[in-house]
Parts: structure tokens; sequence; C-alpha cells
């Protein structure tokens, strides 16, 4: 019950622990105030105060701050354990009393944060070295009982207030009065008798108190307002002791309110009232309370009326005597009473909601539209790419004043509170229009981006005057815009003009608005989409491929599970990270979620299975040693299934089923025979059908633990596997790109759906209709048919897992370019794309080369112009580089495919040479092959070699004719040359094997000079050679067991030194390069380490070291710059004595680098790549980047600066 004296018992025992030096900290919730409504800081302000009465909770606290700078950011969970747990746990063991107070917990605005407050904190005792004591208080809520409930009864002990008894209650408020109205007395001693207010007015007063203590807390606050004879005022409270005493909030307030009118006639009661209602309305409808200037401002009123107005009701309002600190109401049921129409009679100070709502609606709207305190880049800071997290917080709350954070948080709130309406050209329009991207911006500044989201929901679902298009389709628009950019928004705010403007489809009408907006730096637009595609919204926050992804049953949530060994649970709408599960310690490799939403499985290469609890996101079940197949449940909740790994030889066919009733396995299925990959339960029966190596099909029975029928996929792994919802239909999805749709009861194959690659993923539609399988794309078929109905495109790479939205209307996708993807179920949202594999600058610069392995093209760019200047046919494109131009930039070569073809994975091809930039052919070189590797040009542009795939090793052309010149093989016919390097002075050739192996040949006799590796024992897979400038020594990289790079004598032989790193697991260096004086070299690594080294004879000595962000595909030395010059751009080298340039660079340069999802200037972010733009390819010449990104467009980014 409201008002009863929950909150004045927690202040008071806080005040009682503090003063004895035993409060630990103190939250105090309160609905509608700010951060004081919800949970999201009540961890770290539990912590920050915990740190002053525990100092040695500090280093530990700032561990955790060290490790995690965005930890109070971040979900409760993660707070409680990193921030809270983690740091009572380390802590030196001691019986000090440490108390917790946390009032009002009913307050805070979400009921499941609510319960895992509990939850977490039930856990405490058992968990920590300092047990502190949590007292709380609430009312008794839904959640709070449910809270309670789970915890076991020894953990806590309850008082419900309203069941104390009455005598009781009734002598503590006489107590409480009795205390208050002496002092009354005291400050008024020379008007009032002694004996005031007499024992017989205190019993009255109490009387009408009970059982609030808030009655008697207003009372005497109404009583001792200086302004008024307390005599009186006691009288005027004593006037309603004969009032209904069902009524309590009529007996607190109307005294109150009555004195308001006291002396005013008629005309001047209605035009207090209109005042009343819109400051004393407002107050008590905020969402978040303002000071009064601040209120003044924002109702566009003079603050000495907002003030006046205030004088009268210190009784029932907080209002400080500092005047930038908000003013908030002594207690909510205040406000019940003057929103509550039956207690007012015509012409009082009744408080319309709605009418109230309506009016802040319009004030928040005509602050943002009609003033300056929008604007773009409202900090004044300069900086496009700067961080969020790096913007001082002072300089934001400069910027955006109290009411103009309220205005940006709350105007569709009230729009929706006040059931406003909207039409083409009102100001709410012309907001939209106008301001759109600033109160973005604004909202990015103050951490809410992720709330645009429902803000503009909320709007969508106001009547609009006649349905106007213009409005509906704006709010479409904006409703794209925000889902879309929403997470850069909140980690970038700038990068709205930039990166979300440029990148936003052609015909997005905020792209058109906006326009204008756009850095001057941006030289030549990147193009773009023409309209919306399919793609609603990208979780991007994993740090590694994103293996498997399911739905709750709501719809709200999706789980995802990664290589970078978390599992994370997001919110469906707004796109904020909710939960991270830790506990694997490899990679995750499949998750699911129980239908009835209270667990979750999870599957890891760390071999074990973890059953985790979804509402405390802890483990509940953890089965070690188990294997890394797929986790699933049956529709019944009942089971779970799991593979299970066999040994050394990682050969598995044994399935096991955990029984959830008896916690105890039921029936372990199968034997060794082959390993399973995938596994699906029947919707109505607990009969299961598991997906095996060898391309079988199992369907078991649960029940009696055996094998029902084996179906018979052919060849290829059974890499996925869905049941129909109704059960009648099981589809399958092979390595060999077929998705099978079979008979699960008859066992029969029904059709076969062809994929272009292989299927990693496949899910039915809710009504069974639809079925959408996932490899580099996502197709959605017409089950009954087989007709393909549309191909969803977007993934940088291939997808890994997808499923229907449990409604239908939309599809999860995780894919290994690290994100997850949300999209529309709609045909009208394909977009038709060129998915191109690879991009390659000519050596000057002018010309781009394009490769699509869907298309078998290669298209060259003018880099000036971004037109297309020719069209090569008919090549064979793939993964690898099957295309080079030659150093002189005269020749193109590139493989096509032959007339005739004996192995579908290795066809008949052959290679041809084009001349650039017309695109006409030159030669076809002698030689069919079976597959061709990779390719490199001699220095002088006059040799080409191929590297023949399988097992074929090198072979060699002059480029002025047609003949084959040379042939270089390994002796051993089954060896696989990897790479190849021609030397500097083009006498030699370096060829790479599988092994280990690198041999030096002598070109012109085709001997064999030395053979690199074979003594070492610790070199395998070279992946990247190349030569010093002399052609005297060779840096080679492995991508087995060293981890780093080797560097050889070719003349002798002899390995010089090794360079060697101690990581966890296998990382290889991606790209090598020697300086052209041969003084140094430089290695790039997979995880982005790039170090610079010096070479004096035989010794090498580390110069710098340093993070690039990723992996590079090419590395050279710039003669006339201090930069590393990469196919991501240039590297600036900082060491003075490496970055002295030879001669005088001809043109300056800003250093342009694509960091990771950044292009970057001089190491700052300058330009936020979004998701569908990614890159599946980049090359970097002369000042200009070029993308090849996922959505199949090319940008050419040059930018212009003035500096």
């Amino acid at each position: 019950m409201a008002g009863t004296g929950k909150s004045t018992i927690s202040r008071t025992i806080a005040q009682e622990f503090d003063n004895q030096g035993k409060l630990g900290a103190s939250f105090f919730f309160k609905r509608g105030e700010g951060d004081r409504g919800n949970a999201s800081r009540f961890f770290p302000t539990i912590v920050a105060q915990l740190v002053r009465h525990l100092p040695s909770m500090k280093t530990y606290v700032q561990r955790a701050l060290d490790d995690d700078s965005a930890i109070a950011s971040k979900t409760l969970k993660e707070q409680f354990e990193k921030l809270f747990l983690q740091p009572l746990t380390e802590v030196e063991m001691h019986t000090k009393v440490v108390l917790i107070v946390i009032d009002a917990l009913d307050e805070c605005d979400n009921d499941g944060n609510i319960k895992l407050i509990l939850q977490l904190l039930g856990s405490l005792q058992t968990q920590t070295n300092v047990h502190p004591k949590v007292f709380i208080t609430s009312r008794p809520e839904l959640p709070i009982r449910l809270g309670f409930s789970e915890m076991s009864e020894k953990a806590h002990t309850d008082v419900v207030l309203h069941d104390i008894p009455a005598t009781i209650v009734e002598h503590d408020l006489i107590v409480y009065l009795t205390s208050e109205l002496e002092q009354i007395r005291e400050r008024n001693k020379e008007d009032l008798p002694q004996n005031w207010p007499g024992n017989d007015n205190i019993r009255a007063l109490a009387a009408m108190a009970i059982p609030l203590f808030i009655f008697a807390a207003t009372i005497c606050r109404f009583i001792g307002d200086d302004r008024w004879d307390p005599g009186a005022q006691l009288e005027a409270v004593l006037e309603y002791r004969d009032a209904d005493q069902g009524d309590q909030l009529d007996r607190t307030y109307r005294p109150v309110l009555d004195r308001l009118f006291s002396g005013l006639g008629a005309p001047q009661k209605l035009l207090f009232a209109k005042e009343f209602q819109l400051i004393v309305g407002s107050i008590v409808i905020l969402e978040s309370p303002l000071s009064s200037g601040s209120l003044a401002k924002l109702l566009s009123t003079p603050t000495k009326n907002v003030d006046r107005k205030l004088n009268l009701l210190h009784s029932v309002l907080n209002v400080p005597s500092d005047p930038i600190l908000p003013i908030r109401l002594l207690h909510l049921s205040f406000r019940d009473f003057l929103v509550d129409k039956r207690r007012h009679r015509e012409g009082e100070l009744f408080i319309s909601e709605e009418q109230a709502h309506q009016k802040l609606a319009t004030c928040c709207i005509q602050l943002l539209l009609h003033t300056d305190c929008l604007k773009q880049d409202i900090c004044e800071l300069n900086h496009p790419g700067i961080l969020r997290q790096d913007i001082d917080s002072h300089v934001i709350a400069k910027s955006l004043p109290p009411e103009v954070q309220y205005a940006c948080q709350y105007w569709a709130y009230h729009l929706k509170q006040g059931r406003c309406m909207m039409t083409n050209g009102d100001e709410v329009h012309q907001f939209l229009e106008t301001r759109l991207l600033y109160w973005l911006e604004a909202l990015g500044l103050l951490g809410r981006a992720s709330e645009s989201i429902s803000m503009i929901a909320l709007v969508n679902s106001l009547d609009i005057i006649d349905d106007d298009p213009t409005v509906r389709e704006l709010l479409y628009d904006a409703k794209r815009f925000i889902l879309m950019y929403s997470g850069m928004i909140d980690m970038a705010p700038l990068q709205l003009y930039s990166s979300a403007i440029i990148f936003a489809p052609e015909s997005s009408i905020i792209r058109k608005r906006f326009q204008s907006c756009i850095p001057k730096w941006l030289g030549r637009l990147p193009p773009r989409q023409q309209a919306w595609d399919a793609t609603l919204h990208v979780f991007d926050g994993h740090t590694d491929l994103v293996s498997s992804v399911d739905f709750f049953p709501n719809g709200k949530q999706i789980v995802s599970g990664s290589h970078d060994k978390t599992i994370r649970i997001w919110n469906v709408n707004s796109g904020t990270l909710d939960q991270i599960l830790e506990g694997h310690w490899e990679a995750v490799r499949s998750v699911a979620v129980s239908p009835n939403g209270k667990h979750l499985i999870s599957t890891s290469w760390d071999r074990s299975i973890r059953i985790w609890d979804t509402e405390t996101g802890k483990p509940i079940e953890t089965f070690g040693s188990q294997g890394y197949g797929t986790g699933v449940f049956s529709a019944d909740n009942e089971l779970a299934a799991w593979g299970l790994a066999n040994g050394d030889d990682n050969r598995a066919g044994r399935i096991q089923v955990w029984n959830f009733g008896t916690r105890k396995y039921s029936h372990i299925l199968g034997s060794d025979d082959s390993m399973v990959w995938s596994l699906a339960f029947a919707p109505q029966e607990q009969h299961l059908a598991s997906g095996h190596q060898d391309g079988t099909i199992k369907i078991w029975d649960c029940v009696l633990g055996a094998c029902l029928r084996m179906l018979t996929n052919g060849e290829g792994s059974v890499d996925s596997l869905a049941y129909s919802p109704n059960g009648n239909r099981l589809a399958s999805g092979t390595g060999l790109a077929d998705v099978c749709l079979w008979d699960p009861d008859a066992g029969t194959l029904l059709q076969t759906l062809k994929h272009d690659c292989s299927v990693d993923s496949i899910a039915f539609s809710p009504d069974g209709k639809t079925l959408a399988s996932g490899s580099d794309e996502i197709l959605v078929w017409d089950v009954i048919t087989g007709t393909l109905l549309y191909r969803l495109r977007g993934h940088a790479s291939d997808v890994t897992s997808l499923l229907f939205s449990p409604d239908g209307t939309q599809i999860a996708s995780a894919s290994v370019d690290a994100t997850i993807r949300m999209w529309g179920i709609s045909s009208s949202n394909e977009v038709e794309m060129t998915k191109v594999h690879s991009v390659q600058f000519s050596p000057d610069g002018t010309l781009l080369a394009s490769a699509s392995a869907s298309e078998g093209t290669i298209s060259l760019w003018n880099t000036t112009t971004g037109l297309l200047t020719a069209h090569i046919t008919g090549v064979v494109v793939s993964d690898i580089d099957t295309f080079a131009f030659s150093p002189d930039g005269k020749r193109l070569a590139s493989v096509s495919l032959g007339e005739s073809t004996h192995d579908e994975q290795h066809p008949d091809c052959y290679v041809q040479l084009h001349e650039p930039d017309s695109g006409l052919q030159l030669l076809v070189l002698e030689g069919n092959m079976l597959g061709i590797r990779t390719m490199a040009f001699s220095s002088d542009s006059e040799q080409l070699a191929v590297i023949l795939e399988p097992g074929e090793g090198c072979w060699l052309w002059k480029t002025t004719s047609r003949l084959r010149q040379r042939s270089f093989t390994h002796p051993t016919s089954y060896e696989f040359a990897m790479t190849i390097a021609f030397s500097p002075d083009n006498r030699k050739i370096a060829v790479s094997f599988h092994s280990g192996q690198i041999d030096i040949w002598d070109i012109a006799s085709s001997s064999r000079l030395c053979t690199l590796g074979m003594s070492t024992g610790i070199f395998k897979y070279v992946d990247c050679i190349t030569f010093s400038p002399d052609s005297m020594r060779l840096l080679s990289s492995s991508g087995d067991e060293l981890q780093g790079a080797l560097l050889w004598d070719v003349t002798t032989g002899n390995l010089i030194t090794a360079i060697e790193r101690e990581v966890d697991g296998a990382l290889v260096s991606s790209s090598l390069a020697f300086s052209a004086s041969g003084d140094y070299f430089a290695i790039n690594f997979d995880d982005g380490l790039t170090q610079v080294w010096r070479l004096t004879g035989s010794s090498i000595s580390l110069q710098e070291s340093f993070y690039v962000g990723s992996a590079v595909g090419s590395l050279s030395f710039c003669d006339s710059e201090p930069y590393l010059e990469s196919n991501r751009g240039l590297i600036k080298i900082t060491s003075e004595e490496i970055s002295r340039p030879t001669h005088k660079a001809t043109t300056r340069r800003n250093a342009i680098f694509l960091k990771g999802n950044w292009i970057t200037r001089d190491g700052e972010n300058l330009l936020w790549i979004p998701p569908n733009y990614r890159p599946r390819s980049l090359s970097y010449r002369n000042n200009i980047l070029a993308i090849a990104h996922a959505s199949g467009l090319i940008s050419f980014f040059d930018f212009c600066f003035d500096d």
C-alpha cells in the first residue's frame, strides 16, 4: 500500500547504520525519475558506495573497469558479476557488518530486472568473502513475490507493513506527530500556547492518518508552512476529520489545495487553475523531474511564474533551494490524487492526464523544432569518428541542457499518452523532416540511441489524418534508417552525417532531406542500393564467426553463439545486447533455446555441453568431454540431445539423450560409425533425426532408444536438419549444395533443391509452407512446388545458421562475418547484385579490376570516373588469386574454363592475357590444366608463373609467347604447391609446398638450386614467401607449428634466423615485405600485429611493433614516405630511422587505412563501414581505397582535406 512508510523506514535504517559506520550502500528507486526509475545504474551506484565503505574492494573494481571501460553500460548480470560479485569474492574475509538498503524496488520500470536483481542478490551469501545484509522495501507486486518465492526460506525474512496491528501503527503515528508539532510550536512559540496542539488533537490527527504515514508527513509540512498561521492550518485539517474514512487521500491533500483558493474570486480561481494545471500538471506527468528553470524553458513560461506556484506547494512537493536541482513529488499519491477526476468538482484543480501529455508533447516538439537547441555537431567536436565513450560528459551536458535532454527522450511518449494525431505538414511532421538527424545525434550523445527505435514505433502507432502517404513513407524510412544505424549512432553519433547518410539507399527520404550535411572531405560518394533491402537490423557485437542463432519462444529475444567463446542474448526490437553468457573456453558451436524458453543448451569445441537457466544466465548442468556436435531440445521440453566426440580420431556416431525430469541420461544412441553433424527433434513425438558425416540420416525413437530407419543422402555430409511444424517433412542440407526434402515416416526422398555451394543451415516457416536454406546467401523456397521464391543477400561471408521468427515474419541469420541479421520476409525486398570476390588495382592505379565468381567475369573500372571501361567474360574466379596485373600494367592474366571437363571440382582451364584498357585478348597460353591455385608475374613483366592444383607444381611462360617455357614440380607427385615468388633479378623462382618445403629454381636452366625447410622440423604449410631486393635472401611464413617467420640464405639454403611468437592457437603471418634497401623487413600477422625488423648481416633486431586491427593481404615499403602500403591502406612507421624517406615525396598523403570496420586517417576513426558495405575484398593505390562490398557494389574512397 502506498504511503505506509516504507521509504521512511528505509531512510531511517540507512541513516542509523550510516551513523554506526555500517551502511555499505543504498539505492532509492523512484518511478519516472530517470536513472532512479530503472536498473541501468543500480549496480554501478551500489559499487561506488561500497568501495568507500570497503576500501580493499577498490583494486578489484578498478581491475574490472580496466578490463572493460564500458562495463557500466553492459547487462545487469555482467555488471553484477564483474563489477560487484568478483570484487567481493576477492577481498579478504571479514565479519564486519555491511548493509545495503534498497527502497521501492517495485518502482523499477522493468519486471524482468526486478526478478533478476532479487535472484542475483540472493546468491551473495554463499559466493563472497563479505556477506552483506540487504534490506529491501517494496509493494508486494507480482515480480517481487515471484523473485522471493524462488529463494530459499532461509535466505530472507519478510515483514508486511499493512499486517502490523493498528494499535502499534497508531502509537508510532502519535510519537511522530508529537515530535513534529512540538518543533512547529517551538518555531512559533510567540504565537502558540505552551499546550498547543493538545493531546486530543494529536490523537485526532493520528486517527485520520491510520495507516498512512504520508498523511502525517504531509499534514505536518502543511501546518508548519511559515507563510501561514499554524493554528489556522491545524483547524483547516481537522475540518476533514469527519470526512469519508475510505478516502484518506482526500483528507490528506484537500486541505492543501483548498488553501490555494483562499481569498480568490471566481475569475481569479479560473486563471489560477489554468496556471496550476500547466505547471503542476506538467510536474506530476513528467517522466523525469526538472528544475524550475528547465521546466520554465520547456513550457515557454517565465521562471518567476513557476516559482510563484511552487512556493505554495512545499508541503506536497520537494522544491530545492538550489535552482538547478529538480523538483520532485514528495509522494506519488499526490499525483494519484490530482489525476483522479472523481475527487474533484467543476473548476477545481483536477489534472487531465491526456491534456497534460498533449501540452508537454507540444512543448517538447516546439522546443526542438523552433529553437537552435538541435543542430549538426551540437558539441562542436569537429571529429567525425569520435566515440561517445571518449566525449567529456560535461561537454555533452553543456550542449544539451536538461530541458532539451528531456524533450529529446520523451516527446514521442507524450504524443502517444496524449492520444495525439499527426497530419501532413504539422509540427511533428516538420520536426521529423528537418530535425531527425540532429535529434538522433542528441540521443546518441546521451547514450539513448537504442530508444529511438521504440520512439519511432510510438509515433508510427498514432492516428494519421486521412492516413496521409507522405507521413507514412517518412515514418517507414525513419524506422528503417534507425533500425540499420542505431548501433552506430550509439557508438559514434557524428557518423550520422557521413556513414549513415552516404550509405542510406538512393531513394531514402532522410538521405535526400539531409544530404547537405555530408562533410566536404567526402570527395567521392560511394554507390548505394536503390531502396532498403530485406535486412531490417544487424546485431554487431561478436568479435568472431557466429556459429549459431535461435529465437526465444516469445520472439522478443534471440540467442547467438560465436567462436569468440561467448553466448549473447539480444533484444530483437531494439538490437541491444541483453545478456552475455560466458563459460566455454573454446569456440561455441551451437546454441538452442528450449520450447518453453526456460533453458538454453550450448555445445563447444572445448567438448563440453552446458545447459543454462535463461533467467539467471547460469549453467544448471555441465557435461565435460562430451563432444562438439549440435544440441537440441524436444518439443515437450523433457529431453535434450547432443552428439558425442569419440577419442582422438574425432569420429562419433553416438548421441547422448538427457532427461530433464530424472536429471539422468535416458539413452546413448548409435555407434562410432560416422560423426554426427546435425540433430533435429520431431515436433509431436520424441523422435530424433541425426545427420552424419557419411551422408546418412537416422531416425531414432528416444523412448525405446532404437533406430527406426535410415535415409541415404548419397555423398556429402549432412550439415543441417529441420522438421516441418507438422512433422510430415524432414529437410536436410549437405556439403554438396543440396537441400533434400524427405517423408520421415516412409523414408522416401520427395524432392531435391539445388544451391550453388554447401548448405550449412535450413529452417521451415511456422506454417510449414516455406523453407529457408543458408549458404553464401539465403534462399527461400516454396515447400510444395520447390520453387525458389527469393534470395536474401547481404552477409559478407557464408551463412552458418538461420531460423524463422515464431510469427513467421522475419528470419534471423548468423554468419562467418561475425554478425547476426534480421530479415523481413517479402519477395519485394530482394535486391539483385553481383557477388564480387576480389579487386585489384593496376600498378599505376588508373584501373581497378573486380572479379565475380558467380558471373564468371572480370570488370575493369576507371578509378577517376568510377566508370566501367572493359568487361572480360568466361573467367574462373575463386577465393585465391586467379587473376593479376603485370607490373608494367600492360597485361592482365586470368583463368578461363576449357571446353572439356573431367572433374566438376577441377575442370580443365587455361590462362589468357588481356590488354587492361580495352579488355582485348592478347594471348591464350598453351596448356590445359585441371585447376590453378595462384599466379605471379616477374618484376620485368616478361614472365608469368602459375601454381597448378592438385599436385602439378608450377608452370612458367614468356608473356610474349603462348608456348610454355618451364615447369617446376616436387619429387613427390602428391605434394601440393602453395605459393610462388620471383626474385627481383628475375633469375630465380621460389615454390613452396604444403609439407613446408621451399624449392629455389634457376629459371634459365630449370635446375633446383636448393631446398629450404627439409631439416628444420618446424616448418610446414608455407603460405607466404618473398625475396630480398638483392635476391640473396628469402622470408617465409608457415601455417602450422611455427608462429612467425623464417629468414633464409638462398645461396646456401641455410636458415639465418627464426622469428617466433608465443600465441594460443594457430596464428600465421599474412603478409611479408622487404624495404627497397633490404635493410628492413616487415611482417603482418593474422591478428593484426605488425613488426618491422632491421637486418644487419645475419643479425636481426626488432625496430617497431604495433597492432593495425586486422591482417592485410599485401604489404610493401613506400620509398618516398614513412609508411607501409597494404591492400587496406597506409600503415604509419614511427621509428625515426626507418621512416626517413629515401627521396622526397611527390604528393602529400593522408594515411588512410581500413582498421576493422573503420576507415581511419592518421590513426583516427574517420568513416564507419556499415554491415551491408563491409568488404569482401579491397585494394589500395595512389590515395584511393577501393572496397568490394558484401552488397556487390564497389566504392572508391578518396578524401579531400583542406589541411
